[in-house]
């Protein structure tokens, strides 16, 4: 009796320990994914915005006419970048919601700034 209970309670513990330890390695995962994320959309902001400025260049457009091009770019590329933000939150499961350090794209800005700072400041106290 007591060889099955101390088999069972091993078989509990060990199952346990196994879904912890799956459960930490799938929030690392996904955060990393989630930073990977919001650096290919900066970088898409970054290069559709430098498409912009070289438009605007080549043609001579206008001072207010550009003005005016670069903000409806702006909102238009928020707007993109939310929603695909939002399609991205559906598919992942209510216990790693926490994980998410970002619910549209200025938290998006912020998380990838926070990030880059604390990983520079660590590169920095390493030297």
């Amino acid at each position: 009796m007591y060889i099955f209970l101390s088999f069972a309670f091993g078989c509990a513990l060990t199952y346990l320990i196994t879904i912890l330890s799956s459960t930490i390695r799938s929030s690392e995962i996904l955060e990393n994914a989630m930073l990977t994320y919001a650096l290919l959309m900066m970088s898409a902001y970054e290069v559709s915005l430098q498409q912009l400025e070289n438009t605007i260049v080549r043609n001579r457009i206008e001072q207010g006419e550009a003005e005016r091009l670069r903000r409806m770019h702006a909102n238009e590329f928020t707007s993109f970048a939310d929603k695909k933000i939002r399609e991205i939150i559906k598919f992942i499961p209510p216990s790693h919601e926490n994980i998410m350090r970002y619910k549209n794209f200025e938290q998006m800005k912020l998380y990838i700034t926070q990030q880059y700072r604390s990983k520079h400041a660590k590169t920095n106290q390493k030297n």
